[in-house]
């Protein structure tokens, strides 16, 4: 169980969303619950990505031993323009006959899965999907969840391809249907196995990253030579 409120960090683009998500977190009654820190890539001066904005809070906010979750929601929403400002994380939908954010539902699952670890970050996206109950599972390694669903689904998302131990071989990014269906075969007509957007990983791992990020070398290469992770 959790020692007080579960620490979440929303990383965005830029200052001005940052202050705009604080006031829409603290207007939320289903985000109270949580420890929420909105932390923007103007910090820190540069334009980081997801993965740089990962690195970034690990470096500032994460210790040995502890369990925290991140979501991302730094893009411009070239799909979804109307949360291109406020961030994608607040989109609204319909979760259990109540008009809920993706951010609230993205808690609600990340709280299930964080409560069957003892240490370790959460990563999330906020744009893909977030509808995963996977708060059985239990996770004693790096391991990114996928759920089950068609190719054309999968043809506008991340398609995981596993081995028979579900250790993963390849990664295909938004390829058509057809080139899915090639490589996968018919399965069984059980579709293929797509990227939900959640990565949990472990303490150990966790801090390798860390240790990166403070490393002078990663950032004189990664700043410097402006390079995307």
């Amino acid at each position: 169980m959790f020692n007080g409120k579960l620490s979440v960090f929303l990383t965005v683009g830029n200052k001005n969303q940052k202050e705009l998500c604080e006031k829409i977190v603290s207007m939320t009654p289903g985000l109270r619950r949580y420890s929420v820190t909105v932390v923007s890539d103007d910090d820190c001066g540069h334009r980081l990505g997801s993965g740089g904005a990962v690195l970034n809070i690990l470096h500032n906010h994460y210790k040995c031993g502890e369990k925290i979750v991140i979501v991302n929601s730094g893009g411009v929403s070239k799909r979804s323009v109307n949360y291109a400002v406020r961030s994608k994380a607040f989109a609204n939908i319909e979760y259990d006959n109540e008009v809920i954010s993706l951010m609230e539902l993205i808690l609600i699952n990340a709280e299930k899965i964080m409560e069957s670890v003892s240490s370790g970050i959460l990563v999330c996206c906020s744009d893909i999907i977030v509808h995963t109950d996977k708060s059985s599972f239990n996770l004693i390694d790096n391991t990114g969840l996928c759920m089950e669903t068609d190719f054309i689904t999968a043809s506008r998302h991340g398609v995981m391809l596993c081995d028979a131990e579900t250790v993963m071989t390849d990664y295909y990014h938004k390829r058509p249907p057809e080139f899915l269906q090639s490589v996968v075969g018919d399965n069984n007509g059980c579709g293929v196995c797509v990227d939900t957007g959640i990565t949990y990983f472990t303490d150990n791992f966790s801090y390798a990253l860390k240790e990166l990020a403070e490393s002078p070398e990663f950032e004189c290469i990664y700043f410097r030579k402006n390079i995307e992770l």
